[in-house]
């Protein structure tokens, strides 16, 4: 399912496009680059005025980007589906990582058409797209599809904090992608977990699978700002060394996180800074400098007018 915002009327699941920038006039065989876009899985598009590539072709490098299904097809899962890729030997579960795999496939079978060379591709993605280059990396299905990755804002290596398997797991932290599927399907009154109730899944519109409380109207009517706080997702650490830092990696990968996130300076500890010293007073500056400057004396609340402070013209300068 693509959309591109909460709002969009044209929402379809007929959204596997792509889209090749190259240069007018340059010769092959050129680099090339695949982006992938983020936006958590559940929205983004590569449609958008943010995602085009003239910039790079105009420094001769074909770009390439591609849509791939986001919200609840990303990762569905069902008995059905299951017991119906088990005949069929399919993959199943990953649809959004799938999706990227066969763009990639024609970036590798049909892009030295257009001038690239397929053996220098580089795949680059932002956030859930950054996040994708783990999967796409460690997914055997995607080997030799790329040359060269780069991960912006998608975590130093694949997120465990999901925690979601496709059948229901022993100490599993979240509900399995079937209990969601089964849920989600009850809800239209799909309680057959066979064909039958796969049939009827697949007749669903795709306003019904991205339909939700807000499209509902089912929310509380009240003035609502939306925005995004500077270092949000940042996930500052309170760890007074780098090694405590890098304990998320495990205690067994404590040598192997040093070596690849500080390699110039493994043997040296590292330590918190120490705090500024305090800033001395206006009227020891003013002391210090040698100047005739009286004190404020202390502001009363409550007053229209706060004395300030002053010094004579013996101080060159005002100190601060």
């Amino acid at each position: 399912m693509q959309n591109v915002s909460s709002t969009s009327p044209n929402v379809s699941e007929d959204c596997l496009y792509l889209n090749v920038w190259r240069p007018a006039a340059a010769k092959g065989p050129l680099p090339v680059m695949v982006w992938i876009y983020g936006g958590g899985y559940t929205g983004g598009g590569a449609s958008r005025g943010r995602e085009q590539g003239e910039q790079f072709a105009k420094q001769g490098v074909i770009l390439v980007s591609f849509n791939y299904r986001l919200g609840r097809l990303v990762f569905f899962g069902h008995p059905a589906l299951s017991a119906e890729a088990a005949q069929t030997g399919e993959p199943r579960g990953n649809y959004g990582y799938m999706d990227q795999i066969a763009a990639l496939k024609w970036v590798k079978q049909n892009i030295a058409a257009f001038g690239g060379d397929p053996n220098n591709v580089t795949v680059f993605g932002e956030s859930a797209g950054g996040e994708s280059i783990h999967n796409l990396i460690t997914s055997p299905t995607a080997a030799n599809l790329f040359n060269k990755v780069i991960n912006q804002s998608g975590n130093g290596h694949v997120n465990q904090a999901y925690g979601r398997y496709l059948k229901t797991t022993a100490g599993a932290p979240l509900p399995s992608a079937e209990e969601q599927g089964v849920a989600f399907a009850q809800q239209f009154g799909i309680t057959d977990k066979g064909a039958t109730g796969l049939a009827a899944l697949r007749a669903l519109t795709a306003k019904q699978l991205i339909d939700n409380l807000y499209n509902r109207g089912q929310f509380t009517k009240v003035p609502i700002m939306l925005g995004t706080n500077s270092a949000d997702l940042g996930f500052a650490t309170p760890a007074a060394t780098k090694d405590a830092t890098y304990a998320v990696f495990g205690a067994g990968n404590l040598a192997a996180a040093r070596a690849a996130f500080d390699p110039g300076s493994r043997t040296k500890p590292w330590k918190r800074r120490a705090a500024p010293a305090a800033r001395p007073s206006r009227s020891a500056q003013a002391a210090a400098a040698g100047s005739t400057a009286r004190t404020c004396p202390k502001w009363t609340p409550g007053t229209f007018a706060r004395p300030c402070w002053r010094q004579s013209a013996r101080v060159a300068a005002r100190p601060g």
